[in-house]
């Protein structure tokens, strides 16, 4: 029986999503380096996403240790950490 020849494979990248978090975080926190008391609704508005969007990137950015918020959270301010 005949078989049919494969092509060999190429290393993945990483996905446009990928980048496109990394470039998301890396927007995040320019724009809490320019104003600490910068809001989640306002991050999603200038970064064209939801709040609940931007509440996830910032959430990750908590968890990964870059950022904290110190304070109320109406009248607090956030820290960046890295």
């Amino acid at each position: 029986t005949p078989t049919t020849p494969t092509t060999p494979t190429t290393p993945t990248t990483p996905t446009t999503s990928q980048n496109y978090i990394d470039d998301t975080k890396k927007q995040i926190l320019k724009l809490i380096q320019d104003n600490e008391k910068i809001t989640k609704a306002e991050i999603g508005k200038i970064l064209n996403m939801t709040k609940d969007g931007a509440k996830y990137h910032i959430k990750k950015l908590t968890e990964e240790g870059y950022i904290k918020h110190i304070g109320n959270p109406l009248t607090g301010k956030w820290v960046i950490l890295k």
